[in-house]
């Protein structure tokens, strides 16, 4: 795809109408609703800069392996990783194209119609398989998805039941916040009642021991004054 151009079709999607049309299009992929883009079905021109772009920055996507099989396979190559790779790229392209428009003043409209403007854009070709979603044009799809892993399945229900997941995420979070104020609360509530009863405690032994231990902790003259009006006599 980077160095012929293209388009890529898996064996496992077949075409209902001529590609010839798709041809106009520098680069394009399909997208099925779902957040990540598809990629089973690419088209490119020969040498375009996504692909570039792209090949040039997949090495640090596979640097890691994570413990599900389903993130490994989505973002080392898969479609978290072709989508990322789309959005900075996206980013990238229009940031330099508004930048092209606005230092161009009056002849802003003869760059939007120019083959330097539009050889850089990405176009996506809807393939959604959503209920009321509009009938694909170019292609069906057969028997596939051997990628697929044990984990798969979970992913696909958290994608079917977004709005759902969210929502009990909200409520454990903040439950588990609720729970967490509560006991710090009970913590801190303890801990002052622990430290009010020691006071009180050593407050209470220091009145008990200041009549035996105020004639030996006092001075000699004091001494002699508190035996003498206790009635002793000083040796």
């Amino acid at each position: 795809m980077r160095h012929y151009g293209g388009i890529y079709v898996d064996m496992d999607n077949g075409c209902l109408e001529s590609l010839e049309p798709l041809r106009y299009y520098p680069a394009f992929t399909t997208d099925g609703g779902e957040g990540p883009l598809f990629v089973n079905i690419l088209g490119a021109a020969p040498h375009h800069p996504f692909y570039e772009y792209m090949t040039n920055n997949i090495w640090a996507y596979n640097l890691f392996y994570y413990p599900l099989p389903y993130l490994t396979v989505s973002y080392n190559s898969g479609r978290w990783f072709f989508t990322s790779m789309w959005e900075k790229y996206h980013d990238s392209v229009n940031r330099r194209n508004w930048n092209l428009v606005h230092s161009a003043g009056e002849g802003a409209d003869q760059i939007h119609t120019s083959d330097a403007y539009n050889k850089d854009q990405l176009y996506r070709v809807a393939m959604e398989s959503r209920r009321g979603a509009e009938p694909w044009v170019f292609w069906n799809e057969g028997a596939g998805l051997t990628w697929e892993q044990w984990d798969f399945s979970i992913f696909h229900w958290i994608g079917e039941n977004a709005a759902k997941v969210i929502r009990i995420t909200v409520a454990v979070t903040v439950g588990l916040s609720l729970l967490t104020s509560l006991l710090v609360w009970r913590c801190c509530c303890r801990g002052r009642k622990v430290k009010s009863n020691a006071t009180g405690g050593f407050k209470s032994v220091a009145a008990l021991l200041t009549p035996v231990l105020s004639p030996v902790l006092t001075p000699a003259k004091e001494k002699r004054e508190f035996f003498i009006k206790k009635g002793h006599d000083m040796v």
